[in-house]
């Protein structure tokens, strides 16, 4: 919040569907909702991608309707996150 407030918000945001004290929905549901209430167009909202070692489809799909643009099933490998991150605009770099 923060961030949108001083309007330097962030590019890419990594959520893991399960965290303790608020899950990553409901933690992209509060992203999504200031970058309405704020007017933020499309094009200039956070990549948000959703980290979860859950890959049954209803997991996905609440996630992506939730509007995450990706999302990782753990365990993963670094050549999928980077292709990943490419797709969405990022340029990456391994080592």
């Amino acid at each position: 919040m923060e961030a949108w407030n001083s309007w330097s918000p962030c590019d890419l945001i990594s959520l893991d569907v399960q965290m303790p004290e608020m899950d990553g929905l409901e933690v992209l549901n509060r992203i999504r909702g200031m970058e309405r209430e704020k007017n933020v167009p499309e094009s200039q909202r956070a990549r948000v991608v959703m980290v979860t070692a859950r890959s049954d489809k209803d997991t996905l799909m609440t996630s992506i309707q939730a509007g995450c643009n990706d999302y990782v099933v753990k365990p993963f490998d670094k050549a999928i996150v980077a292709k990943k991150l490419t797709k969405l605009g990022f340029q990456v770099h391994l080592f």
